[in-house]
């Protein structure tokens, strides 16, 4: 019996309070059908559940697949459960991880920071449950995406009125950018430039308006600035290519500065087109 099949007993005898299903074989395939019921569940459950021994993952619904970026449960089965996890968050999942294996019943709520198979970090919500089967300690995790919502609380954090008003009147496109390199924040004058509406740029990483053949090194770079941010100003700016939605490319100039905010550091760009400073300064 997999250790799913294990978990949606459980859940039938929690659910339903029945008897174990091997006093009476009249009740067996009673149990049957009722764990089948239950597996159907899970599996069409709209969050994601893992189910780890021993720290292992040992089963991934479908939507804990997506969750992770998992072509098919294979790529999940077998791994560590800590190594989908981001450093930010290994310190509290270790201990939660521990707390199954004592027996803990259940777990609170917890907001943990995940890194799927594509190398993509996200924001999940999680509870969990400790089990045992077949004398292995183990546990159940539910978890549910909550990025977007985090990303939006992110933003909504950094953009009041005040800065605002002063950023939509800037000449320069100008983005923030949290520790992941994910933009808050675009002005009017950045739609401009690469043709996105704002709303489609929040959340995704900066590298989207970088030259495909610059964001290998470009993620370097972000990465590098961020743990040791400073103002870069316009005299001593980054040149490179930047690529519109249209997939047209053109040259830009790039000053760097950060701000502290309730939603932690944010790197702030200002972006010129070169070529439009040119030929203002030409005239």
């Amino acid at each position: 019996m997999s250790y799913l099949n294990a978990y949606c007993l459980v859940l039938g005898a929690l659910l339903e309070r029945v008897d174990p299903p091997d006093v009476h074989r009249s009740i067996e395939a009673t149990h049957q059908a009722r764990e089948e019921r239950y597996r159907q569940l899970v599996e069409l459950s709209p969050d994601g559940v893992l189910v780890t021994t021993n720290g292992v993952v040992d089963y991934a619904n479908p939507a804990a697949l997506e969750i992770w970026e998992a072509s098919d449960s294979q790529e999940l089965v077998g791994i560590n459960a800590l190594d989908l996890v981001h450093p930010d968050s290994l310190d509290l999942s270790t201990v939660r991880q521990a707390q199954t294996r004592e027996g803990l019943p259940n777990l609170p709520g917890a907001e943990i920071k995940i890194v799927t198979l594509r190398g993509n970090e996200k924001f999940v919500e999680s509870v969990g449950a400790g089990i045992e089967f077949e004398d292995q300690p183990g546990a159940v995790f539910v978890v549910r995406d909550v990025t977007e919502r985090k990303l939006a609380e992110n933003a909504a954090r950094y953009s009041d009125a005040r800065n605002l008003t002063l950023l939509e009147g800037a000449p320069q496109g100008i983005l923030a950018a949290d520790g992941e390199g994910r933009i808050v924040f675009g002005n009017a004058q950045l739609e401009s430039l690469f043709g996105y509406s704002r709303d489609e740029l929040v959340g995704q990483k900066v590298e989207v308006l970088i030259s495909e053949g610059l964001r290998n090194q470009h993620t370097s770079h972000r990465r590098e600035y961020s743990l040791n941010p400073r103002t870069r100003p316009m005299g001593v700016s980054l040149q490179i290519a930047g690529l519109r939605k249209d997939g047209s490319s053109f040259p830009v100039e790039i000053s760097l500065s950060s701000v502290d905010s309730e939603a932690g550091t944010l790197i702030i760009a200002h972006i010129n087109d070169v070529l439009s400073v040119d030929q203002r300064g030409k005239r």
